[in-house]
């Protein structure tokens, strides 16, 4: 038998033992002498069972005694001495090659850089991990607690939806340096969650939406017209081409690198948005016209909505196309949803049919307004 976890027992010559027992140990050959080969070979099965439970190398009095003493408590939590130093190792070896969290957010941004991610992305995430960069400036990321991300969150004094927010990307930026071997574990992952109650909302009523397109610009009313009757998110339209726009087949492209899911939709022109697009109808070029932000505002205040909701043409659009088809899943497709959840829970019965049937009746007049006169 071979030297380390194996001990070799064989007959010997000696003038009181005739068997020996030699072994390995802190690469030292001992040896152990007795009179009987049972004894010798006892000793060589529980010393090899020793050797490859614990080691080859024998124990100091200290690290024995530390062993005993923490063995109850490891069993206790269904943990063994090896995981226990393993977890030890790892943790001190993430440590000594941790970097700072100004380095980690700006790793992390020029990651998303390559990864083609939006520019509206990656200005969000400048912004809330600037602020988390420069709170916690000078510390190393494996030196960040749970409880002090929970304490930060919280101290933000912001709503619950930027708190949630704000977690979010931190998270993902520990994930990112989790997967560099820079922590050993994601600390903002069991951080405090704020709870998120959603709230109504917001929409344009028929006559509002009939007002605004009639106190538009004519170079923004395409771009207006999608987002009320398509539903496309502002980003989507602000990226739109004209090419794009198939008024022959009714579908609007929405390319991966234009959506906000990074995946590719076909949306459905319906009726009273084809109206609306082909008097304005090209073959190439941008669809949104510069300062059509300005301009919006402009029609808004011309058509005296002093109120505009987030996202109020596309939760116009969501609502409205709900009340009228009474299809979740069609609606899912249409804006891009991976399934129904979110359509029911912000969607489901917040207008009436009736109401319903006036925004489709939304159309350019042959002559004189914009839109034709909706029934009451």
């Amino acid at each position: 038998m071979s030297l380390g976890t194996s001990v070799n027992v064989r007959r010997v010559n000696h003038p009181r033992y005739k068997w020996l027992a030699t072994y390995s140990s802190n690469a030292n050959v001992k040896k152990r002498y007795f009179m009987r080969k049972q004894d010798a070979e006892e000793f060589a099965e529980a010393r090899e069972k020793e050797s490859i439970d614990f080691g080859t190398s024998e124990l100091t009095a200290p690290e024995r005694a530390a062993v005993l003493d923490l063995r109850e408590r490891l069993a206790s939590c269904d943990g063994t001495v090896r995981e226990a130093l393993e977890a030890f190792c790892e943790q001190r070896e993430s440590a000594a090659k941790s970097i700072n969290v100004e380095t980690l957010v700006d790793d992390f941004i020029a990651a998303k850089e390559r990864e083609g991610k939006s520019k509206r992305y990656l200005e969000d995430l400048r912004s809330r991990l600037g602020r988390f960069a420069q709170d916690f400036e000078g510390r190393t990321m494996s030196d960040i607690a749970t409880d002090e991300i929970s304490e930060w969150l919280h101290d933000l004094r912001v709503s619950p939806t930027t708190e949630v927010n704000y977690r979010r990307v931190v998270v993902r930026a520990f994930n990112f340096a989790q997967k560099r071997r820079l922590v050993q574990s994601n600390a903002a992952i069991e951080s405090e969650k704020v709870k998120v109650i959603p709230g109504k909302v917001g929409i344009l009523t028929p006559s509002q939406m009939a007002d605004l397109l009639n106190a538009a610009d004519e170079r923004v009313i395409p771009s207006l017209a999608i987002g009320a009757f398509a539903g496309l998110r502002r980003a989507e339209i602000e990226r739109l081409d004209w090419s794009e726009i198939d008024l022959d087949s009714n579908l609007i492209e929405v390319t991966a690198a234009k959506s906000k899911s990074a995946r590719r939709r076909l949306v459905e022109i319906l009726p009273n948005l084809r109206e609306w697009l082909l008097p304005h109808r090209k073959l190439a070029g941008m669809v949104d016209p510069p300062a059509s932000k300005v301009r919006a505002e402009e029609a808004r205040e011309r058509a005296e909505i002093h109120d505009w909701p987030s996202n109020a043409l596309r939760h116009s659009y969501a609502s409205y196309h709900l009340a009228e088809h009474k299809d979740s899943a069609r609606l899912a497709l249409e804006l891009g949803h991976i399934n129904s959840a979110l359509i029911f829970a912000h969607y489901r019965e917040v207008v009436k049919p009736k109401e319903a049937a006036r925004w489709w009746q939304i159309a350019p007049a042959n002559e004189g307004t914009k839109v034709i006169e909706i029934a009451s």
